[in-house]
């Protein structure tokens, strides 16, 4: 017979016991939640002894008898037949049925006999006899164990049972373990004060209460575009409300002096992070972030237009590169120059200026220059001489035929600088001229060449006779001016080219018979 008690039923259960008569002491059972374990008890009482046996039962002759116990019916015991119920039990007992043989033993015989008719029956017979049974009360099960600490936990919520003939052993209440590993714990504390003087608070790491730890201060906030300002260590003794909240410890206190680099009356919001003791995260320290402003704020975020252009403080202000900027006023813009050119297309009346890159004049062509500048404070020109910021120039050094010539004025100013503007004139080549005063002239005459090289090099032009017969004779291999006449004697047609680096030019002479008197 096994009990299973719980803890709502174990005094109820211990009271019946009592009562039965079983002899058993008064022993609390333990209840299954609670911590506390009682030892397992035996406890042993005289029962009485049953046995069930299972009759063939007949009416008559032999075998057997059943006896019935009339003050508790149900009740039976047996007997050899004939033998008398009341005679052998007592007065209480009567006769109920005979039986052929049974599977019982011990106080009777089974015997023989005819039968009329049978039926199978069983019943619990009582022996009379007394046995004595052992109960023990004892845990067959841990329901719940304790944390694990140094590799070894405990039961905490067990299950207690009772149970006849049993060996009364606990199963085991102590097994070994795996300590979980120890937590990371991320810093506590405060940002308690920020003043012009100095920083204040407290920090600690559960992790390691001995341990002072590093805390960092930022204008704005860190890993967003904040500017560390320095760092501390947490190690001042403070009130013992910190040593309650850092295991007992109260040297974790920290002082910050204000740097004088942030004095300049800009108004900054001050973080405190304590870094943390280990793999966990830092913290920002509760109390961050303390608003602090000491000193004069600077001219670009004081609310005052400092310049008097209607404009106040940076960005508004266009004098204000920052908030931090302690000057208003506006830059001075950088200078710009400006470099025209006007031409007389060769009449000598110029007309007006203008833009050009490059300009192209023709032979005779002239041209003056006219620059202007602004912001500018002095301009040099490459075509005269003066740092004047404006003004025209008509004698102007021209380029030679087939040359580039490139005027530039530079000037600079408050604003920056130098500045440049610059125009290329181009003087290309043109041909050159050649003129006979008589292109029709007798065998034995004379006539007049005459040329002009139009601004070629003369030394690089040449005069070429090419007579009918097919003889050329060169009347100058070099031309030593740039203009000049030839007085020739023709005998025949003749060619005459004028040849320079811009062209060639001609002229055909024709001679005519001589005319003669007679």
């Amino acid at each position: 017979m096994t009990t299973h008690i719980t803890h709502r039923y174990a005094a109820a259960l211990i009271f019946s016991i009592g009562l039965l008569g079983y002899g058993a002491p008064a022993h609390a059972l333990e209840d299954p939640y609670t911590t506390a374990h009682s030892d397992s008890y035996t406890t042993t009482q005289n029962v009485q002894e049953t046995r069930v046996c299972t009759w063939e039962v007949f009416n008559g002759g032999g075998g057997g008898t059943i006896c019935e116990d009339s003050t508790n019916p149900g009740t039976y015991r047996s007997v050899q037949y004939p033998a008398d119920c009341t005679a052998t039990f007592g007065t209480n007992w009567v006769f109920h049925a005979y039986f052929l043989q049974n599977n019982c033993t011990g106080d009777f015989l089974c015997g023989n006999g005819a039968r009329a008719s049978y039926v199978n029956y069983s019943y619990t017979e009582y022996t009379g006899n007394t046995i004595t049974e052992t109960t023990c009360h004892y845990i067959d099960q841990v329901n719940s164990w304790s944390a694990c600490v140094g590799g070894i936990q405990t039961a905490v919520d067990v299950h207690w049972t009772t149970t006849t003939g049993n060996s009364c052993a606990h199963v085991p209440l102590v097994q070994s373990c795996t300590p979980p590993a120890d937590p990371d714990f991320n810093p506590i504390g405060f940002h308690d004060t920020t003043s012009c003087a100095e920083s204040s608070g407290w920090t600690c790491d559960a992790n390691d209460y001995t341990s002072p730890l590093t805390v960092e201060f930022y204008d704005g906030v860190k890993g967003a575009g904040g500017t560390l300002i320095g760092s501390t260590l947490a190690d001042v003794s403070r009130e013992a409300a910190v040593g309650a909240n850092c295991g007992g410890n109260r040297d974790h206190g920290f002082v910050f002096t204000t740097p004088q680099s942030i004095k300049d009356g800009i108004a900054r919001d001050i973080y405190a992070y304590a870094l943390n003791d280990g793999a966990g995260n830092d913290t920002l320290l509760t109390g961050s972030p303390r608003t602090l402003q000491c000193g004069t704020p600077p001219a670009c975020n004081d609310g005052t237009d400092n310049d008097g252009d209607s404009e106040t403080d940076y960005p508004a202000d266009d004098g204000c590169t920052s908030d931090t900027d302690s000057d208003e006023t506006d830059p001075v813009p950088p200078p710009t120059v400006t470099l025209e050119v006007a031409r007389d297309n060769e009449t000598g009346s110029y007309g007006a200026f203008s833009r050009g890159d490059i300009v192209d004049l023709l032979p005779n062509e002239h041209i003056q220059l006219q620059w202007s500048s602004t912001n500018a404070d002095s301009c040099t020109k490459t075509f005269t001489s003066g740092t004047t910021v404006s003004g025209d120039e008509s004698t102007v050094t021209e380029p030679d035929f087939g040359d580039t010539s490139v005027y530039q004025v530079s000037c600079s100013g408050a604003g920056g600088g130098p500045v440049s503007d610059s125009i290329s004139v181009y003087k290309p080549y043109t041909g050159p001229d050649i003129t006979a005063d008589d292109q029709s002239i007798r065998v034995g005459e004379t006539l007049t060449l005459d040329w002009d090289v139009n601004g070629n090099d003369p030394a690089s032009c040449t005069i070429t006779e090419t007579t009918e017969s097919g003889l050329d004779d060169t009347y100058a291999t070099a031309l030593s001016a740039s203009s000049g006449s030839e007085t020739l004697t023709v005998n025949e047609n003749n060619t005459y080219t004028i040849s320079c680096p811009g062209g060639n030019a001609s002229v055909n002479v024709y001679a005519l018979p001589a005319v003669y008197e007679i």
